[in-house]
């Protein structure tokens, strides 16, 4: 305690020569490199669901599409009055 004491004044010693540096290292730098990280995989992440969405569409094409004529099948048409969106119009089968 007598090396802290000097005439009755507090001495105060610097612990830190360089603090923006350490703001930096142990502040700064570990969290951009965290947001950087998050926003690649968060990327990889959109990527994958959009190409998921993109195959789900087409597989629902297919499912709703005949092969051969490349016109609506039954399925297409299930969907079509399950939904409701003809309650006023007429609608022909052939």
């Amino acid at each position: 305690m007598n090396h802290l004491v000097e005439n009755g004044t507090f001495l105060l010693n610097q612990v830190n020569e360089n603090p923006g540096v350490t703001l930096a290292l142990y502040y700064v730098l570990p969290r951009c490199l965290m947001a950087m990280s998050f926003v690649y995989v968060s990327n990889i992440v959109n990527q994958v669901i959009r190409k998921s969405l993109k195959n789900a569409m087409k597989m629902e094409e297919k499912a709703a599409t005949d092969e051969m004529t490349g016109l609506y099948n039954k399925n297409k048409l299930l969907a079509t009055i399950e939904k409701r969106t003809y309650d006023y119009q007429q609608v022909a089968i052939v």
